[in-house]
């Protein structure tokens, strides 16, 4: 009834994971992992400006592996996210996209890489371990250079962030 309504309203879902997954915001929590997003710091030396900083979450992740995959692809490939943060960074009409996801375990982390040739068609894979990073080709995305995209698992994020940092200076 309205008792629960306000309830909600009182205390809302953290990230579009627990609307997608009613059974993690209601029984157990699924927090959305907190990524902080580092290694701009050579992009922005280079006369880059970041312009926007947010977090996509689990249905844009699963709307953008929608662009190559089928709709149970794309839910099962977007049910492992853990957590995302991504940048964009702008000089003249250059735009330098970074994206960093996190993910429930390491098998999430590859079946994303994995499956992100049939999105992404001109990106460049490379994964170590449970980390991943992608690289498509400018004429993918309007005036993107670079989109760089570290998976990993919710213990790793201090060291995807490092690789992140060598990756883009």
């Amino acid at each position: 009834g309205f008792a629960a309504v306000d309830a909600v309203h009182r205390d809302p879902p953290a990230s579009s994971e627990q609307v997608l997954h009613p059974e993690r915001y209601y029984h157990l929590r699924d927090p959305p992992m907190t990524v902080s997003l580092g290694g701009t710091e050579g992009i922005e030396a280079a006369g880059y400006t970041p312009t926007v900083e947010d977090t996509l979450g689990e249905l844009h992740v699963r709307v953008l592996a929608g662009q190559g995959l089928d709709a149970a692809g794309a839910a099962r490939i977007a049910d492992g996210w853990g957590g995302d943060r991504f940048r964009a960074l702008a000089r003249g009409d250059d735009l330098v996209l970074v994206w960093l996801t996190a993910w429930d375990s390491p098998g999430d982390a590859e079946e994303f890489a994995e499956a992100l040739p049939a999105f992404l068609a001109d990106a460049r894979v490379e994964q170590r371990d449970d980390r991943v990073l992608v690289e498509p080709l400018a004429a993918r995305f309007r005036k993107a250079d670079v989109l760089a995209v570290v998976a990993v698992r919710r213990t790793r994020v201090a060291e995807a962030e490092d690789l992140l940092g060598r990756v883009i200076d």
